[in-house]
């Protein structure tokens, strides 16, 4: 119920209660904060509460509701005021209002609210080790980044488009799976094959790991596969830790679905069932793979070891089939409750597989291998069939997409290829991860050296052998560091060349007071700042590159040995290959550094939580061990928190019955609900838009958007057209108010390398472009001849102080007050191609 369909007989408007200023009622406090609002309001110290206008400009009545962008930003900085007090959400995802400690009334400007959802990426510790799931988090994203559907009109085109895309992703989560089993992979080859297998026989083991060196070689396997074994349970059960912290969240009701924009569907942010059918897919595809690896070592029991690779061959096969099925799609989820056949096959795969993995293991205590080999049996040609693998998936995924023609689509990143982009690189990191470990132990335990497969003989050596894949990823990742320094130049060149031409340009068009006294020195800061920041817009062109030709190099490393049996390679290709392992291991040592400064150190996991800032805003779709989705639970609370301040619903948990007293103390807690402008910045603005998305139409009418250095367009419209492009922006628009006069400001700085327009280039000196975007200058004035003293720039940063965008939010909150007849519009037109 809207606030204008509030009924005013007052029996009836007892329904409807007034906005409960607590985290949870009249006696809630929150621990972060050493008073509580009811304290606090009782005090007087939160005047906002209190009915009336600003001196200075719009009424009280309209909330701004702020959203920080990456990296966690306190309440006092969203707020500007030095001190806040928490009145909803818990101590690592909550909403603060400002307060005035021991000053009553001090504070009378417009009443603001900032949401604070940083601490879901950075607050633990253990959220450091996300960073050994990059390469699952990135193809996770690239399922939102498969092409949109907009671009036609024509329904069977798009049916059509529809089917691609859902093979496309059946791809993608077999890739997903083909990670997980790389990941296992490593560990085997790290622990089970030089640990377990060849250290001992080098005499290599370290002082305090020779006790494991005099085990017989069965028990040794057992112990260093069990060790695997527990790194799966570890990603499971943070896999099952994070779902019910992150993807179990509600709104409380359903949105009005748009078909034409996926984000308006009902249980979009709601993934628990999606990720738990995946997990057990997972969970038995990489116990398979260590069942697989512990049967093959040949012994007296050959017909068990038979049974048991069957088994374990077989359940590996039924995983693959799951995760491909429909039943495993995100698309496909329904969100009832009870579990059905889908869910319980997928659980007994994982369970089949855990149980199957530690039998074998166990049977290895006393069923003792013959070791007629130097290397474990099956682990490095199983090195090389997955990295096959992955090749082929992603050629296949490439050619899904170059079939639908993505490069029709307006304004996307990569040509559209984006999907296949991002999984390429998944593939080259995990690789390149899994290589630089392995030769990391084996350069401590002894002398690495490349093997194509099984070694026959038991000579003892201080040789350790290690998979030839390492030393091509090794090569892929000289290849890398080589274009990635090409391009750092030819970038530097290209924008001085570009500054040179602003400087007289552009900048003199967009300053308004330019003139013969401003220094030049003034116009060629400014012209570089706006040309750096343009360089963002090339990052598709240097990442398509790095991926190229690094896995170019790969393939090509990879066939040449394969040819030659991994010996007789060119003298300047072993150097080459030997050179890039050298860096991969500087890269590793300096990776663990900096995962250990993060693992005690909150300030840098809080510069390492920003790279999940924007890598974690989508569900996880395609691998269950992916980093979660932060979105999940910060848009659902922030749709609730919106409804309730706007009166479409009204959550309130006060103890009943309360004393005369405690009646008091809610009466001084609770306010009217009001209008609310929802305020975006950076990463904080594609949040913003998904909460619109989600409002139902009945509160989103009493709501406003102002988004600040959105990278809506930039990135997320460029990346994921479907979600984020000019199809579904229109949906947003119409929503809005429509293209006459919408409920929507986005400001835009030239010299800001992440934000940008929404839906039309502002022109140099044009100042607005359409009825969305415009721009606000940074610096606010060029220095001159009399005055050579340089303002500062901020770029990307310090958008809520910045005085150009309080204009911006008046007229918002004016809009809001005073709702202006509705300009008749066409509806939004797709977008053709």
């Amino acid at each position: 119920m809207s606030i204008a369909d509030q009924p005013t007989d007052p029996e009836v408007a007892r329904e409807l209660p007034p906005l409960l200023l607590a985290p949870g009622s009249v006696f809630a406090y929150s621990g972060d904060d050493a008073t509580s609002p009811r304290a606090a309001v009782l005090a007087g110290e939160v005047p906002i509460l209190r009915p009336g206008t600003t001196p200075d400009g719009p009424p009280q009545a309209v909330l701004e509701l702020r959203i920080h962008g990456v990296g966690g930003a306190p309440a006092e900085e969203n707020l500007e005021r030095p001190s806040t007090i928490q009145v909803a959400g818990d101590a690592t995802a909550g909403f603060y209002r400002p307060w005035s400690p021991g000053s009553p009334l001090a504070y009378l400007g417009p009443r603001r609210e900032a949401y604070c959802w940083g601490k879901l990426n950075y607050r633990a510790a253990s959220r450091a080790l996300w960073l050994l799931l990059i390469p699952f988090m990135l193809v996770n994203v690239a399922q939102w980044a498969l092409p949109s559907p907009w671009r036609t009109g024509d329904t069977e085109a798009r049916r059509g488009l529809r089917l691609t895309n859902s093979w496309c992703r059946a791809a993608l989560r077999l890739m997903g799976l083909v990670l997980t089993v790389a990941f296992t992979a490593t560990a085997v080859t790290v622990l089970g094959n030089l640990l377990a297998w060849q250290a001992p026989y080098t005499q290599a083991l370290p002082s305090w790991l020779r006790w494991y060196g005099h085990w017989a070689l069965g028990p040794r396997l057992a112990a260093a596969l069990g060790v695997v074994l527990l790194a799966i349970l570890g990603l499971y059960v943070a896999s099952i830790r994070t779902a019910s912290s992150y993807e179990r969240f509600t709104a409380g009701a359903d949105p009005d679905e748009d078909p034409r924009w996926p984000l308006t569907r009902p249980g979009f942010w709601n993934g628990a069932r999606n990720v738990s059918r995946q997990r057990g897919c997972h969970v038995g595809a990489a116990c398979a793979y260590v069942a697989l690896i512990a049967a093959l070592p040949g012994g007296s029991h050959d017909g068990a070891r038979v049974l048991l690779l069957l088994l374990a061959t077989a359940v590996l096969a039924v995983s693959a089939l799951l995760i491909v099925s429909p039943w495993t799609d995100r698309r496909r989820i329904t969100l009832a409750n009870h579990f059905g056949p889908p869910d319980v096959l997928c659980a007994a795969v994982g369970i089949a597989g855990a149980v199957l993995a530690t039998l074998t293991c166990l049977l290895r205590l006393w069923w003792v291998p013959e070791r007629t080999t130097k290397t474990l049996p099956g682990d490095l040609a199983a090195q090389i069939v997955i990295l096959w693998v992955e090749i082929g998936i992603v050629v296949v995924l490439a050619g899904l997409v170059a079939a639908q023609r993505p490069w029709h689509q307006p304004d996307v990143l990569g040509r559209g290829l984006a999907a296949p982009l991002f999984a390429g690189v998944a593939w080259l990191v995990s690789g390149v991860f899994g290589s630089a470990f392995t030769l990391t132990l084996a350069n401590v335990l002894g002398s690495p050296k490349a093997a194509l497969g099984t070694l026959s003989g038991i000579t003892a050596t201080t040789t350790l052998y290690v998979p030839l894949t390492t030393y091509a990823y090794g090569f892929g990742f000289l290849i890398t560091v080589a274009t990635g320094v090409g391009l750092l130049v030819v970038a530097l060149a290209a924008a001085s060349r570009r500054t040179r031409q602003l400087a007289d340009t552009d900048v003199r068009a967009v300053y308004p007071l330019d003139g013969p006294d401003v220094t030049r020195s003034a116009r060629t800061v400014v012209a570089g700042l706006w040309a750096r920041a343009r360089l963002t817009d090339f990052v598709a062109v240097a990442l398509g590159s790095l991926t190229v030709l690094t896995g170019l190099a790969v393939v090509l490393y990879q066939s040449a040995a394969s040819l030659q049996g991994g010996r007789h390679l060119p003298h300047a290709l072993l150097i080459a290959s030997t050179a890039g392992s050298t860096l991969a291991l500087a890269a590793t040592g300096y990776f663990l550094v900096q995962l250990r400064s993060a693992f005690v150190n909150p300030t840098v996991r809080k510069r390492i939580g920003a790279i999940w800032d924007v890598g974690t805003f989508w569900p996880r779709a395609c691998h269950p061990f992916a980093p979660p989705c932060y979105a999940e639970r910060s848009i659902p609370e922030v749709v609730h928190r919106v409804r309730n301040v706007v009166g479409d619903l009204v959550s309130t948990r006060e103890p009943a019955p309360l004393s005369d007293w405690d009646a008091r103390a809610a009466a001084a807690l609770s306010e009217q609900h009001t209008p609310v402008l929802i305020s975006g910045y950076s990463q904080g603005s594609p949040i913003a838009v998904a909460v619109a998305a989600q409002l139902p139409l009945s509160a989103l009418e009493r709501t406003a958007l102002l988004t600040l250095a959105a990278p809506v367009r930039r990135l997320y419209g460029r990346t994921f057209p479907a979600y984020f492009g000019p199809g579904p922006l229109d949906v947003l628009l119409g929503r809005l108010g429509g293209a006459g006069r919408p409920r929507w400001i986005n400001l835009v700085r030239r010299s800001d390398y992440i934000g940008g327009w929404v839906r039309h280039p502002i022109p140099p000196g044009a100042g607005a472009a359409g009825p969305i975007d415009r721009e606000i200058l940074d610096p606010p004035v060029l220095w001159l001849d009399s005055d050579p003293t340089a303002v500062p720039y901020h770029r990307h940063s310090d958008w809520f102080p910045d005085p150009q965008t309080r204009p911006a939010a008046a007229t918002l909150m004016r809009d809001l007050m005073h709702p202006v007849a509705p300009v008749e519009t066409s509806p939004p037109q797709q977008v053709t191609a």
